[in-house]
C-alpha cells in the first residue's frame, strides 16, 4: 500500500517535466489553430482539388530534391569537420542528420534538431567541443545564407513586393555578423575569461577554452569558411527548388524570385519553437506572401501542405536509423552485463616466495 504521509514529488525535475508538457501542448494548439484558420480562409475543397491534381512524377521529383538536400547537408557538415577531425566520415553524419530530422519532430524548433546532432557527433567522436563548434558554425553559415538569399531576391526583383522585407533582412544580417564578430574576436574572449575567472566557474571556463580552441580552427582558415559559405548558399537553393517544384506540382505559377524571397523568410520563422515542426506557421506565411506575388491562396496552401507531408515522408530513413541504433545499444548493454548464474573467474594466487 502507498504511504499516505508520502507527498508526491514537487522538486525541480517534476516542475521541468510539467513545463515541457505545457509547452508541447501549446505548440500543438498553435499548429492546429493556424492550420484550421488558414484552411477555413482558403477553402478546404479548393485546396484538396489542387493536391489531387498532383501527379506521381512531381511527387517523386520533390522527394528526390529532399534526399539531395540531406546528402548536401551531410557534405557541408563534413567540410567543417574535415580540418578538425579527418576521421569523421560522410556516412555517420548522414545517419545523424536523418535521426535528428526524425527526433526533431518531437522537440521544440531547430534547437532540438541541433541538440540531437551535437549528441550524435559527440558520441561518435568523444569530442563535445568539436561537435558544438561545428554545429554552431553550420548554423551561423545557414542563417547568413538565408538573409543573403532574401537580399538577392530583392535585388533581382528591383523592388520589394513584401513591404519592408529588405530592412528586416539587412537587420538580421547585421545581428548575425555581430555574432560572427563576437565568437571570433579576441577581445570578446578576454572579456568572457574575466567573467569566468572565479574558481567556482573553473569547469565552465575549461569547456569555454576547448570551444575557443576549436573555433580557432575555422578562424585561421578563411578559405574553408568561404567554401562552407558557398555550400550553405547552394543548400538554400535546394530548399527553394523543393518549393518551386512543389508549386508546379499543384499548378501554381509564380516567379522564381518570389520563392527566393519567401522560402528563406518561412525557414527563419520555422526556426522559432512555437509550433510542431513548423506546421501552421509555414502554411500561414506562404499563403500571405505568395498571394502578394499573384498566386492563388488555395494553391499556395496546397504547395505548403505538399512540402510538409513529403518532408515528413522523406525522414522515414531516420526512423530506421533510430531503431537500428537502439538495437545496437541494447546489444552492447547485454554484452557488458555478467551472465546470470555464471561464477566469477578465480584468479590463481601468486606463488609464495
Amino acid at each position: 500500500m502507498t504511504d499516505p504521509n508520502v507527498q508526491p514529488s514537487t522538486g525541480p525535475s517534476s516542475t521541468k517535466k510539467m513545463r515541457s508538457r505545457v509547452f508541447a501542448v501549446l505548440r500543438v494548439v498553435v499548429s492546429v489553430g493556424l492550420l484550421v484558420a488558414v484552411v477555413r480562409g482558403m477553402g478546404l475543397e479548393e485546396t484538396m482539388d489542387a493536391l489531387r491534381s498532383t501527379s506521381l512524377p512531381w511527387v517523386l521529383a520533390v522527394l528526390a530534391l529532399m534526399f539531395v538536400g540531406v546528402l548536401h547537408s551531410a557534405y557541408k557538415w563534413q567540410i567543417l569537420l574535415r580540418h578538425t577531425d579527418s576521421s569523421v566520415k560522410f556516412w555517420p553524419l548522414f545517419r545523424i542528420i536523418y535521426v535528428s530530422y526524425f527526433v526533431g519532430m518531437f522537440l521544440p524548433g531547430a534547437v532540438g534538431i541541433e541538440l540531437v546532432r551535437m549528441y550524435g557527433l559527440a558520441k561518435h567522436t568523444s569530442n563535445l567541443a568539436m561537435s558544438f563548434t561545428s554545429i554552431l558554425m553550420d548554423r551561423l553559415l545557414g542563417l547568413t545564407g538565408l538573409t543573403l538569399m532574401i537580399l538577392l531576391g530583392v535585388f533581382i526583383q528591383g523592388r520589394s513586393t513584401i513591404p519592408g522585407i529588405e530592412y528586416w533582412a539587412a537587420g538580421a544580417l547585421a545581428l548575425i555578423l555581430a555574432g560572427w564578430l563576437a565568437i571570433m574576436n579576441r577581445g570578446f574572449r578576454r572579456l568572457t575569461d574575466k567573467i569566468l575567472s572565479p574558481p567556482i566557474l573553473a569547469m565552465v571556463r575549461d569547456k569555454q577554452t576547448k570551444i575557443y580552441a576549436s573555433l580557432d580552427t575555422y578562424r585561421n582558415r578563411p578559405g574553408l569558411l568561404a567554401w562552407a559559405m558557398l555550400q550553405s548558399l547552394l543548400y538554400n537553393v535546394q530548399r527553394i527548388a523543393v518549393c518551386y517544384v512543389a508549386g508546379l506540382a499543384v499548378g501554381m505559377e509564380v516567379s522564381v524570385t518570389a520563392y527566393i524571397i519567401t522560402v528563406p523568410v518561412v525557414t527563419f520563422a520555422m526556426l522559432i519553437p512555437i509550433s510542431i515542426s513548423g506546421w501552421g506557421v509555414r502554411e500561414l506565411l506562404f499563403v500571405q506572401m505568395l498571394t502578394l506575388y499573384g498566386a492563388d491562396g488555395d494553391k499556395a496552401l496546397a504547395m505548403s501542405l505538399l512540402v510538409g507531408v513529403l518532408g515528413t515522408v522523406s525522414i522515414i530513413p531516420g526512423v530506421w536509423f533510430c531503431i537500428q541504433g537502439l538495437g545496437q545499444a541494447r546489444a552492447a548493454a547485454r554484452t557488458q552485463q555478467p551472465r546470470q548464474g555464471q561464477a566469477e573467474p578465480i584468479t590463481p594466487a601468486d606463488p609464495a616466495p
